[in-house]
């Protein structure tokens, strides 16, 4: 299991390609219904259809973005899983990773709860990678002062950045 990704990148189940598969099915019917109408010179009925036909496109368009979400979290994630070091800086993860925009990419992805143990670091232009398989293991911690996020190695006590508190990583999984 890699640990950058979390259990919301599955793969496509059996019943959902039914429900997918059974969706392009009625929009090839509706397609065909609605030449038909428009043959006839019955705009408003093909209109209609045309309602039903986006209707039906939707889900098929969101697993379409689902799928090609879930394959660049997984790309991101194997090459993190290859990564001996704490963190990387974003200009080489730009050049390593084939993605368009991988840096806005892995942050996209981290707000839908596709990849975890990453840590954007903006001001120092590092990503932070939080779960390495040694016995350092690090926490995002907000500041109790300012409410500044800032990442610690757990038991390990540092000072806010921003206003200079003392910050204690011991959050709880």
């Amino acid at each position: 299991m890699n640990p950058f990704l979390t259990s919301k990148v599955t793969e496509l189940s059996r019943s959902r390609s039914i429900y997918l598969g059974f969706c392009a099915f009625m929009e090839v019917i509706i397609i065909m219904a609605m030449v038909s109408l428009l043959k006839d010179g019955k705009w408003s009925s093909a209109l209609l259809g045309l309602l039903f036909l986006l209707g039906f496109a939707r889900p098929i368009v969101r697993e379409i973005i689902k799928q090609r979400d879930f394959k660049n979290a997984k790309e991101i994630a194997s090459y993190f899983n290859g990564i001996p070091s704490e963190s990387i800086k974003m200009s080489q993860i730009n050049q390593k990773i084939r993605i368009a925009d991988p840096i806005k990419q892995i942050e996209r992805l981290l707000k839908k709860g596709y990849l975890t143990n990453i840590h954007l670091d903006w001001e120092k232009d590092l990503v932070v990678l939080m779960a390495l398989g040694s016995s350092k293991r690090y926490v995002e911690i907000s500041c109790p002062n300012c409410g500044a996020k800032t990442v610690i190695l757990q038991g390990r006590v540092k000072n806010c950045e921003y206003c200079g508190s003392t910050l204690l990583g011991n959050k709880s999984e």
